[in-house]
């Protein structure tokens, strides 16, 4: 499975790899006060997780604005796009992920 973007009908990218654990496209609207001025930021980003928590980037645009059209259609390709940006976790930030996720774990049975 991968996923076709779109920014005012210009393909941005198709993201999606052989074994990828997860797979995203974000779009984020921040506002934040900084020394009495106020900033704006609406970004995507098309991104996923390797099953070792290789983080994988294909797409990352800022500046978007109102009136702007994104469009995302979940497509079959053989052949999607590389990623961009490929990063590997250090091993100490791998076993904190997973020690948080096997706690999240055990509480969830604890509830059950």
């Amino acid at each position: 499975m991968c996923f076709e973007v779109e920014l005012n009908g210009v393909r941005l990218c198709t993201a999606g790899a052989e074994e990828l654990a997860t797979l995203s496209v974000h779009l984020t609207w921040a506002r934040r006060e900084l020394g009495g001025s106020v900033e704006e930021l609406l970004n995507l980003r098309a991104s996923g997780a390797k099953p070792d928590l290789e983080q994988l980037i294909w797409t990352q645009t800022e500046g978007l604005k109102i009136g702007d059209e994104i469009t995302i259609k979940i497509v079959e390709s053989a052949d999607p796009d590389l990623p961009t940006v490929s990063d590997l976790l250090t091993s100490e930030m791998k076993t904190t992920i997973q020690e948080m996720v096997s706690k999240i774990s055990s509480q969830q049975k604890d509830n059950d």
